[in-house]
């Protein structure tokens, strides 16, 4: 008899659950095997779909959001060795003696592998029908049919019969499935009789699986004891964005010589960065799966505590030849026709295995280099993460590489690349197209010799090959036809394929374009040939007719095609627009092309990009027609272009000639703002993308510093007296320094200029800027202080002290006394007057506002007004360092569990005023709120914990301490107002919204959804704190096991904010979310590395127009 899982009491009625535990019931109501060989099939099927979170595609509804102790009821059940009787289950509802057995028990008594691939259990499977003596007749193929195609049939109907049982378990023609799914599985184990090579193949998943079992227990958290014959160690290159270890298996235990090494078997363990499966059986059942790497074991690990807490692991195939950017570039550039021959072979390959996953409606709208892997030459897919199931879907949780991203997908983004443009947020996108120019992009980056895709749109993909064939000639013909920035220009990729012909390869470069034209029913190039033929007709060409043309692109032409451009500049200098000459602005033009071209950064181009930018900024300021026409257009794209992709470099140009004229002492205004412009755009920034840019702003900093500090030395000389300077001479003191306000920074010639630099500066870069001489930029920085400088503080507080003099000597009725207000005046002054924010200043303003507050508590006379003013001036002011303090504070108490009523509101308040804020306003406070919401959470954990302790049952607690079950959670809302032990908890939970709550507990999911359920829309006032016994709108709550709705909120109260961001580097797959910013109307240009929603990296960072290093990250690994 087959066991059922133990879940919580609140799935017991959710429709998944009960159409596991149906199934269960039919498997031991039946003693027949044929019939228990259907179902067990089904319920393998279905409850490996739970634990691989995509059990909604057997259902025609949309389920509820998932349970986390629902998960964890089903994996346990499935990863149960053995049935370890349990007297308490909620499931048990049977009378029957017979003895239960695991899952994996009855799968063994079958002959199936658990964690076996799908292959293999598919193969194994039809072994167990084969052995009730079932016969079938023979299948019909096609003439043509491989082996492979012929397995692949069956696989793929085998899925889809199961599949149908599964969405209609009491069909009326459930029998008839039976009848044709015991068909296919002997025509299944007939076949490989028949076929060597699959025959292999199934010895091959048989003899690795037996081979990596005790891995896959020691993954699954089940064997603790290591393995002489097992070996992992972090792959050497980074693939795929997964966690992927090289994982060997000596074959032999004696010494190894050579040959035995050799005779070892390496394999990968790859844990990927995904939380479900979805389409994975459908995809590995069809004919595409050729193209993924052997998986011999898959099975989801679980990683307690973690939002996404089970992420796929596969024991799979290892491509001992790397990705593709790492073959091209071995293929050396001048070698034409072996490039030619890699470069056919291996993009058939690719545009076969597109246009199939397409028929099947899935896409891959990550397609890039690093994504396919090679073994014996097959091209291989391992990472399927980003895998779509529409064709046309919105922009939000796409995930893709945007150096290889069409421009209908770049110009929906905003500026800085974090989420999709607030107008565009209901756009969708064509997948299939998008796929399309990425394998052009993708094709591009192989010619190129693996080259970063950021400048391939406009390299000569010829350059460095002496003597191109005719073929790769033709082969940069279509990757250009593939990235046509217009969709509608685009041949498809069956018209790609059906080019890879080497017969139609090797035509010549005219009759190839032509055959292109013919076979894709368009021509790709049909506006560069309209502008030529314009440039036939006549000497002048009406720029209107251009500009006709020209429509379809955006309007500022940043994503017009480079051969459309370099058509267009080809008219600018042998024609007249309307009569008007523009030879010199194809002239520019020519010369950015040249220099780009050249894909250097030395010096001397860099010095001439320089000066090309410079010129060609003064030819548009010089036009009349102030960018009305597409020469204009043309030019201005270049120079942002330019100024984007070299920006490092150019900026280093500009800052070593700063450093000259600094050097010079002949700095004019426009010097100084662009000094403060670098100071500013680098001074808080570590990585400066290149040597030469971080040398250079370290001299400019230098530089900065010293004129300060020599300018302020020698106002504080010329301020001195002889004695002070005797003294100063003699070392035996220093000048004393005599600028004390902002007022002498501004008014002073000798330090104007000082003052232009320093008041161009935040407090913070100030500090780093001076830090060589920290009196001094602790004296800079109280002037400065985030312009909110205390100068003007002590002008506001100078008049307050005036007036409150004025109202002192009319003699007013006060409680307060006049000596009292002046000293706490007085105080006040002179701690804002030190400007400082650190700690112990801060804590002493901290207790002298209370101070003063309480002190004025009750005051009527305008003094007093005038004085409460001031104070809460201060107090937004420093209201983020205030708030740091006291929260430090907070956390210490929480250490020492020494926290007051007073304590717990003041919690209280600041987990609601930051726990959903994402920008904080300093680092301290950040810090600072971590610690809090961290400390919170374990308080809230560990009452829970001892309440769940002090209820549980002997035995309850013995299997916790086993870690065979965990304590079961009886907290109800009841508890949680009443028990003593768990006051303190309600206290501060009743305080938070249901959306604080969550991301206050999100480390522990279950526990946030569980909360969540007592306290959703709780209208209780948290600064009601005394009365705990008041009962939450809509009486008591049910428990948590009883609580399906609970269950429901999970998902809409646990997803990312739009706003998270970290930064993207290189060629890395990114995770697109909704923007909030205002950067809907930007159009510039998506640079290399942009500020994104998640970091997918798989390349390291790549500088512009340089070779792509090849220091890659390493891998994480695990055991």
């Amino acid at each position: 008899m087959l066991s059922k899982p133990q879940v919580a009491e609140g799935v017991l009625k959710r429709p998944e659950y009960l159409k596991l535990v149906n199934l269960i019931d039919r498997f031991n109501a039946t003693k027949e095997s044929y019939q228990q060989l259907v179902i067990l099939q089904q319920i393998d099927m279905y409850s490996k779909a739970i634990v691989d979170n995509c059990e909604s595609e057997f259902f025609e509804k949309p389920l509820a959001p998932r349970v986390g102790a629902y998960t964890d009821g089903i994996y346990a059940w499935r990863h149960q060795e053995s049935f370890k009787s349990n007297k308490s289950s909620n499931t048990s509802n049977t009378l029957s003696h017979e003895p239960e057995q695991s899952l994996e028990e009855v799968l063994q008594h079958y002959g199936v592998h658990r964690d076996g691939s799908i292959f293999l259990r598919s193969i194994e499977f039809a072994a167990a029908y084969k052995q009730l003596g079932i016969t079938a007749p023979q299948l019909t193929y096609e003439e043509n049919e491989t082996n492979l195609d012929k397995l692949y049939t069956l696989l793929s109907n085998r899925y889809s019969i199961l599949k149908h049982l599964l969405q209609e378990t009491q069909s009326n023609d459930a029998s008839n499935l039976h009848e044709e799914l015991a068909k296919v599985h002997i025509q299944l184990f007939d076949l490989i009789e028949q076929a060597p090579e699959i025959k292999e193949l199934v010895a091959e998943h048989l003899n690795i699986l037996a081979l990596s079992y005790a891995k896959i227990e020691i993954l699954q958290n089940k064997l603790e004891q290591e393995f002489s014959e097992y070996q992992a160690a972090p792959l050497q290159e980074k693939r795929v964005n997964n966690d992927n270890v090289l994982f060997t298996i000596s074959t032999n235990n004696a010494k190894k010589d050579q040959d035995q090494k050799n005779s070892n078997i390496e394999l990968v363990i790859r844990l990927e960065d995904r939380d479900n499966l979805v389409n994975e059986e459908w995809l590995k059942s069809n004919k595409v799966a050729r193209f993924f790497v052997q998986d011999y074991a898959t099975f989801m690990k679980q990683f307690p505590g973690e939002i996404n807490s089970y992420r796929p692991v596969a024991i799979s195939q290892y491509a001992k030849q790397g990705n593709l950017k790492q073959i091209a570039k071995t293929i050396p550039r001048e070698q034409s026709d072996v490039l030619v021959e890699k470069t056919q072979d291996y993009f058939s390959q690719i545009s076969e295995f597109c246009s199939e996953l397409i028929k099947l409606n899935i896409y891959h709208p990550d397609i890039k280099l690093t994504n396919f892997l090679l073994d014996n030459g097959q091209v291989l897919v391992s990472d399927r993460k980003a895998f779509e199931k529409q064709q046309k879907i919105k922009l939000t949780g796409l995930r893709t590489s945007p150096l290889y991203a069409p421009p209908e997908f770049l110009t929906l983004l905003n500026k800085s690349g974090t989420g999709v443009k607030s107008i565009a947020q209901r756009k969708t996108i064509d997948l299939v197209p998008f796929m399309t120019y990425q394998v052009g992009m993708a094709l591009k980056s192989f010619l190129s010799g693996g080259k970063s895709p950021s400048t391939l749109l406009t390299v000569d993909l010829l350059k460095g090959c002496p003597n191109p064939s005719i073929a790769h000639k033709n082969l940069v013909t279509l990757s250009d036809a593939l990235t046509r920035s217009l969709i509608e220009h685009r041949i498809s990729l069956e018209v790609f394929h059906s080019m890879l012909d080497a017969k139609k390869l090797n035509l010549e470069p005219e009759k190839f374009q032509l055959e292109l034209e013919k076979v894709a029913g368009k021509n790709p190039f049909v506006m560069t040939h309209a502008i030529k033929q314009l440039m036939a007709e006549s000497e002048d060409i009406d720029v209107n007719a251009i500009e006709t043309l020209l429509v379809p692109y955006d309007k500022s032409l940043t994503w017009i095609d480079h051969d459309v451009e370099t058509t267009l500049i080809e008219l600018l200098k042998t024609k007249t627009l309307s009569s008007v000459s523009y030879k010199e602005f194809a002239v520019k033009l020519a010369e950015f092309h040249r220099l780009i071209q050249l894909g250097s950064v030395e010096d001397n181009n860099i010095l001439s990009l320089d000066r090309l930018v410079k010129e060609s900024k003064a030819l548009l300021k010089n036009s009349n027609a102030k960018g009305s026409n597409f020469a204009e257009r043309l030019l201005l794209k270049a120079i942002i272009k330019v100024e984007n992709d070299y920006e490092p470099y150019l900026d280093t140009v500009a800052i070593r000639s700063l450093i000259d004229k600094f050097n010079n002492n002949n700095l004019t205004t426009d010097d100084w703002q662009q000094t403060i412009d670098f100071l500013n755009k680098y001074l808080l920034i570590q990585d400066k993308k290149s040597e030469r840019l971080t040398t250079s702003f370290s001299t400019l900093q230098k530089a900065s510093f010293r004129f300060v500090s020599d300018e302020l030395a020698a106002f504080n000389t010329k301020k001195a007296s002889l004695f002070e300077r005797f003294l100063a001479w003699m070392d035996i003191s220093p000048l004393p320094n005599r600028v004390v306000t902002k007022e002498d920074m501004e008014t002073d010639p000798m330090l104007q200029r000082s003052h232009l630099l320093l008041s161009g500066l935040s407090s913070e870069k100030i500090n780093v800027l001076l830090e060589s001489n920290p009196e001094l930029a602790t004296s800079m920085v109280s002037l400065y202080d985030n312009f909110q400088q205390s100068n003007d503080k002590l002008k506001q507080l100078k008049e307050v002290e005036t007036a409150l003099a004025e109202l002192l000597k009319t003699k007013t009725s006060s409680s307060v006394s006049n000596e009292e207000l002046t000293i706490k005046l007085t105080e006040l002054q002179q701690l804002i007057a030190l400007g400082s924010v650190e700690d112990n200043h801060i804590l002493s303003l901290d207790k002298l506002l209370k101070e003063t507050k309480a002190l004025l508590k009750s005051s009527n006379s305008e003094a007093e007004k005038l004085l409460l003013k001031v104070i809460k001036q201060a107090e937004k002011d420093y209201e983020s360092d205030l708030h740091t303090v006291v929260i430090r504070s907070l956390v210490g108490k929480f250490k020492h569990k020494n926290l007051t009523t007073a304590d717990w509101q003041q919690t209280i308040d600041f987990l609601n005023q930051y726990l959903l804020t994402k920008e904080k306003t300093s680092e301290g406070l950040n810090t600072s709120i971590s610690a809090l919401r961290k400390a919170s959470f374990r308080f809230v954990i560990e009452e829970l914990a001892a309440f769940n302790t002090e209820k549980a049952s002997l035995f309850e607690r013995f299997l916790a301490w086993m870690n065979i079950s965990p304590l079961p959670n009886r907290v109800t809302k009841e508890d949680m107002e009443t028990d003593p032990i768990l006051q303190r908890s309600h206290l501060l939970l009743s305080g938070l919204s249901s959306e604080k709550i969550n991301v206050l507990l999100e480390s522990n999911p279950e526990l946030a959804t569980s909360m969540v359920s007592l306290y959703e829309n709780t209208q209780q006032s948290y600064d009601k704190m005394g009365k705990l016994k008041k009962e939450p709108v809509g009486g008591k709550a049910k428990e948590t096991g009883n609580s399906d709705s609970s269950s429901q909120k999970k998902e809409s109260t646990t997803s990312s904010s739009p706003e998270e961001s970290v930064e993207l580097q290189g060629e890395g797959s990114i995770v697109i979310r909704e923007d909030t910013s205002n950067n809907a109307e930007s159009t510039e240009e998506y640079g290399e590395s942009s500020t994104i929603i998640r970091e997918d990296v798989d390349d390291s960072p790549t500088i512009n127009k340089d070779v792509p290093s090849e220091n890659d990250a390493p891998s994480s690994s695990f055991n």
